[in-house]
């Protein structure tokens, strides 16, 4: 009984220590971010499920901000592709302050994220706490996500 607990203890440890690494430093620089984000569309990683895991947002325009726009389904009359907020790079403030993607949405919602590159074409949005939000980017605005 104990080395089944002591062993449920060390993987949980060792689980949630690999969720809070996922948003560490470092962190993309203000020329990195410019060089990813705008004109471009950021995607909801393949291997996501469930309903707030099938996203795909245009940063339109740029360098420093622009337009988010929701591709949805693009023409397709039923849920076309819309206007829902707008995204701004902000420099780095100093030693120990990221460069951040300010995320507005049309309504009032406002999130402020570090960018990190994770390898592999993967990258996550990271909030001040929590693992944050995995994503890949698609070159180009036109067309959805793949």
């Amino acid at each position: 009984m104990k080395r089944l607990m002591i062993t449920s203890v060390a993987l949980l440890a060792w689980f949630s220590g690999e969720a809070m690494a996922a948003c560490v430093p470092p962190y993309m620089s203000e020329t990195q971010i410019k060089a990813t984000l705008p004109g471009n569309t950021v995607c909801s990683p393949a291997n996501c499920t469930g309903a707030a895991c099938t996203w795909q947002e245009q940063h339109r325009g740029g360098p420093q901000n622009g337009e988010l726009w929701d591709f949805k389904k693009g023409d397709n009359p039923m849920d076309p592709t819309e206007k829902v907020g707008h995204w701004t790079i902000t420099p780095s403030a100093g030693l120990g302050t990221p460069s951040q993607v300010i995320i507005s949405y049309l309504g009032g919602s406002g999130y402020s994220y570090r960018v990190k590159n994770e390898g592999s074409g993967l990258y996550r949005f990271c909030p001040s706490a929590g693992p944050g939000f995995p994503f890949s980017v698609k070159s180009g605005i036109t067309g959805g996500c793949p």
